[in-house]
């Protein structure tokens, strides 16, 4: 689950009443996914997009092939959200099938970013007779060097009177060594009258395709323009050019917003010369000097690294602690056998939040999303810190920890949040019911029922969870999404 779920039980409604039976959840979830208000159906997509149900995949496809444009839309997005590259059939078949021109656009859009999609595939979307689809697939097979096939029809939509295609296949011609382009892609990359999604989409092309030739236009952009732009311009820069890590070091000493600051030094991070650039910025005794002795410590692991990290989370900036967590779910995601030195410093973090804050604030958040990483992260340490945690007197600091679990995929967290079903509380018990109905845990089935009654039609976010669990409780879950998918069709 994601920190999505965190907005959805942000606010738990009343409860209703004892004799209230409440809605059938199967029929509760073919009235969400019927709505017609494009808004509430976003939310009740996001809600079951965020469980990462793959069973989930039978209604989504059923919704992708029918309703109108923005349901199918939402649909597409949520199946890949679920899916990932499992999605590419139900793209594939909407990129050759579907009436809607947006949708067979947004459909190869999912392919190629994905990298799901074939050359011969690729080849029949380019000879359609929509130049977005043309420009998309010809970019795509130019980045596989395919340059016979490609360069003739990117010379043409070079010159279409639609500014992104004819900038984005400028882009391509470039990556095959047409040199002739930088100039007219030089005035609308670095154009004052050149909007600011273009020149995003032109850096993030310019990235991907590694062109180095395109190094001193992406300079500019990155010297001159606003924050966003500048910063998506030093990822580019940072992919294409041997001179990265000293200019980003140069612009990290000229700024004075810390955000962009630690922006910038992450990128630095991940440069492969970076060491001797990060080792003088942590001679500064600030917080950025801070952050950089932990990412000059976290690559070894260890003791110095637990030290280093517990030294920033205790500053307890939350810029510094949001990056610090942002590094620590990528390590975990990639390094998890390594990564068990950020455990004592998060336990810290999350003991020494305000216990009894009317509401939350942005070190609550923080404080979830790192309940979150230790439970995935589960080694004994990590579990017996957030036990321990939980066993303290109710406060703001246990509605922060069972929201937290909220974003685990690790069914151990079950043992430690099953006590607060019977909280008197009613958002830890509310979280109780929403972790363990996603690990389909019977002993949620009541309190599940509970929030299903309360739920409302407006704000249906909790309903459609509760629904979806209930299913999963009682019976075969993919029986359940297929029921679903034929009762939407």
């Amino acid at each position: 689950m994601s920190c999505l779920l965190l907005l959805l039980i942000a606010v738990v409604p009343v409860a209703s009443g004892p004799g209230d039976q409440g809605p059938d959840p199967q029929a509760y979830l073919v009235d969400a996914l019927r709505q017609t208000d494009p808004n509430r159906l976003e939310v009740v997509l996001a809600a079951l997009s965020a469980t990462g149900d793959k069973e989930l995949a039978a209604p989504l496809g059923a919704l992708a092939r029918g309703g109108d444009l923005q349901v199918k839309q939402l649909a597409l997005r949520a199946l890949v959200r679920v899916l990932g590259k499992d999605a590419a059939p139900v793209m594939l078949e909407r990129l050759k099938g579907d009436l809607s021109v947006q949708v067979r656009r947004q459909a190869l859009g999912h392919l190629v970013a994905l990298d799901a999609i074939s050359t011969d595939d690729l080849t029949e979307a380019m000879d359609t007779d929509d130049e977005r689809i043309r420009c998309l697939a010809a970019c795509a097979l130019a980045q596989q060097g395919q340059v016979a096939q490609t360069a003739h029809v990117l010379q043409e939509l070079s010159r279409s009177a639609d500014p992104a295609t004819a900038n984005l296949a400028r882009i391509a011609l470039l990556m095959l060594g047409h040199t002739d382009q930088l100039a007219p892609i030089g005035e609308v990359l670095c154009g004052t009258d050149t909007g600011e999604l273009l020149k995003q989409l032109m850096l993030e092309q310019i990235e991907r395709g590694k062109i180095s030739s395109a190094a001193e236009l992406v300079e500019q952009v990155a010297r001159t323009e606003s924050k966003p732009l500048r910063l998506r311009a030093y990822m580019a820069y940072a992919a294409i050019s041997p001179r990265a890590s000293a200019m980003i070091r140069e612009a990290i000493g000229k700024s004075q917003d810390l955000v962009f600051r630690t922006q910038l030094l992450a990128i630095l991070a991940d440069c492969d010369d970076s060491q001797a650039h990060l080792e003088a910025i942590a001679a500064h005794d600030d917080a950025l000097g801070l952050m950089a002795r932990f990412e000059l410590a976290r690559t070894d692991g260890g003791q110095n690294a637990a030290q280093a990290v517990a030294a920033a989370m205790k500053l307890g900036h939350p810029i510094v602690v949001d990056g610090i967590l942002r590094r620590a779910r990528q390590d975990l995601d990639t390094h998890r056998e390594a990564a068990g030195f950020y455990t004592e410093a998060l336990l810290d973090y999350i003991r020494s939040v305000e216990p009894n804050a009317p509401r939350p604030e942005t070190e609550h958040h923080l404080a979830a999303t790192a309940a979150g990483i230790l439970a995935d992260l589960d080694t004994s340490a990590a579990m017996a810190g957030l036990k321990e945690i939980l066993s303290r007197r109710y406060s703001t600091i246990t509605r922060v920890v069972t929201a937290g679990l909220l974003q685990s995929q690790n069914r151990a967290v079950c043992s430690l949040i099953r006590p607060f079903l019977a909280s008197p509380y009613e958002q830890p018990a509310t979280n109780a019911a929403l972790v363990l109905g996603y690990f389909a845990d019977p002993a949620a089935a009541a309190k599940l029922r509970a929030i299903l009654n309360r739920s409302t039609s407006r704000d249906p976010g909790l309903g459609v969870l509760a629904s979806w669990y209930l299913l999963k409780i009682d019976g075969d879950p993919q029986d359940a999404a297929d029921a679903l998918a034929r009762q939407i069709r």
